[in-house]
């Protein structure tokens, strides 16, 4: 398989997480073709893409709608786009994720739309240091906010009219 295509929002998808490093709520495109990958987003977000992302290059999803604009397209939409990158890239055949949009995927042309079988990005499933130890420190700041919750909770007492919490260190 010669390219990869996954369009999400990082924030709802992990597998665009994953491949970009960049947290966006919004849906934005990533593609990988030859083991180069690619990530078109708005310009909203395509500074902080060029100096976050793991990708090797950030492209411009506006850039991508004017050069369609000027081609005759009038309102170029997410498929458009997705369509002129394939074609940009002699791209025929495209791996996508089980989530991949089946909207977006009918409106793909002149492209065999593949879906990977099993884990999109099954080196995922084994954690990288960084992720195990940023791991590390969240579980151990759950274990403070539950014990302080806790705390909490045993110095409270319930009177007639008032809900109360006693300093512990008095």
């Amino acid at each position: 398989m010669n390219a990869r295509l996954i369009v999400a929002s990082s924030e709802q998808d992990a597998d665009m997480l994953y491949a970009t490093g960049l947290f966006v709520p919004d849906p934005f495109i990533f593609l990988e073709i030859r083991g180069v990958t690619y990530a078109v987003l708005s310009d909203l977000e395509i500074d902080r893409a060029r100096h976050q992302a793991r990708v090797d290059r950030v492209l411009s999803y506006t850039r991508y709608q004017k050069r369609l604009r000027q081609a005759g397209v009038k309102a170029p939409r997410l498929a458009d786009v997705v369509n002129q990158m394939l074609r940009e890239f002699r791209v025929r055949v495209v791996e996508v994720p089980a989530s991949f949009p089946l909207g977006l995927a009918r409106r793909l042309r002149g492209v065999r739309v593949q879906v990977s079988p099993g884990a999109f990005f099954p080196q995922r499933q084994r954690k990288r240091p960084e992720e195990v130890r940023r791991l590390r420190e969240a579980l151990q700041l759950a274990e403070m906010g539950m014990g302080m919750a806790w705390r909490a909770l045993v110095s409270t007492r319930i009177g007639r009219d008032v809900f109360c919490i006693e300093d512990p260190t008095n």
